[in-house]
């Protein structure tokens, strides 16, 4: 259980007014419910929502009254994605701004920018330092502002990172800190892991003619989604790694029977190494149908290729720009599932694209292998 209940709050509470006495450990998120009186908290870590509890209930601990109640709220588990985050990057609700300018040296300024993002938590501003905290209410929307920022011009000067978050103190009740690293493995998440060496997912493809591109490459490949394709032009071979084991396999054992060419010139085949597919990509997977293919909709006369090349390429490398003006849509194939999952996540809260509807296309080389005559 990582969730606390926290009710018959006084009705002036604020988020902020309540996490000035959380210090037990970082959060993943925090909500108040002003009509009900109510809050509920989710620790990053279960022990650090026990040690609250206990401390509150034993009144070695008073939250702004001595009637508040407390106790256990819906138990939930941590999104691999949001693990993934912690674990890699140090992600939590904390949002640190260095070489802060004087057009955003205020509260409200900051305010403005990330309540786009989700509700804050708080805002401390070191005015001689330059640098800024906002505190949002969840890890999600911390992340969500730090990739559409970090990938905006107008704050290209400005450091953004993730900073420590205020629940993470050294608790006096005695138990540990949250480590700001953590293997992935020490989250409890909503898909097991298995520790077995992992099925091969990645094909290689070798002597290829230097003049092929990525495109004729992906427009050969058929029967799973990829994760990513890798072509080094200069060695003539490429790295094809599917999302799916079982896809890899099919696709290497009909290319080896049937044969696969590419400008008249039959490619070799073999396997890459074997790796794990990182939980960020199995999560949006399962619960977005994410894939390399970016879809946008509503794709009006100001969407011209140019513009999504400008637009969508700091997000990596692209495959293919594809788009269909009778149906008012459009496509960017990414050469990795990740920059699409990056791009979607942020196009989507791009003023530019707010019109536009921004989601996962299909992956052409998860279409059915054409049948040989």
């Amino acid at each position: 259980m990582r969730t606390l209940y926290i009710g018959n709050l006084p009705s002036e509470t604020t988020l902020d007014m309540l996490l000035n006495h959380i210090l037990a450990g970082a959060l993943e998120h925090a909500r108040i419910l002003p009509d009900k009186n109510c809050a509920f908290i989710t620790f990053l870590d279960a022990s650090a929502a026990s040690a609250l509890l206990f401390a509150i209930q034993s009144r070695r601990l008073m939250i702004l009254s001595p009637d508040v109640k407390v106790g256990w709220g819906k138990p939930s588990l941590l999104s691999p994605l949001i693990a993934d985050a912690v674990a890699r990057h140090g992600a939590s609700r904390n949002v640190y701004i260095g070489n802060l300018d004087s057009r955003y040296m205020s509260e409200s300024a900051l305010s403005v920018v990330f309540s786009h993002f989700g509700l804050i938590d708080s805002i401390k501003i070191f005015a001689d330092r330059r640098i800024a905290f906002v505190h949002m209410a969840s890890i999600q929307s911390a992340m969500k502002a730090i990739m559409f920022l970090s990938c905006d011009a107008e704050w290209s000067s400005r450091r953004i990172h993730y900073g420590r978050d205020r629940c993470l103190h050294p608790s006096y009740f005695a138990i540990s800190s949250f480590p700001q690293s953590m293997p992935q493995h020490s989250f409890q998440t909503s898909s097991s892991q298995s520790y077995q060496e992992p099925a091969n997912r990645t094909v290689y493809l070798g002597g290829i003619r230097p003049e092929v591109t990525t495109k004729e490459l992906c427009d050969i490949i058929r029967g799973g989604v990829l994760q990513n394709i890798k072509y080094m032009s200069e060695k003539n071979i490429a790295f094809a790694t599917f999302v799916n084991a079982e896809d890899a396999a099919a696709f290497y054992r009909r290319s080896v029977q049937e044969g696969l060419s590419l400008k008249s010139k039959r490619l070799k085949l073999g396997w890459g190494k074997a790796t794990r597919l990182p939980s960020t990509i199995s999560y949006a997977v399962q619960h977005s149908c994410a894939s390399r293919n970016v879809y946008i909709g509503v794709a009006d006369d100001t969407i011209t290729e140019a513009r999504l090349r400008r637009d969508f390429s700091p997000f990596g490398d692209i495959e293919l720009i594809n788009l269909v003006p009778e149906k008012l849509i459009a496509f960017v194939s990414f050469t990795d599932i990740l920059f699409a999952i990056k791009a979607v996540q942020v196009m989507r809260m791009h003023p530019d694209y707010i019109k536009h509807k921004i989601n996962f296309g299909k992956d052409r080389c998860g279409n059915p292998p054409r049948e040989r005559s």
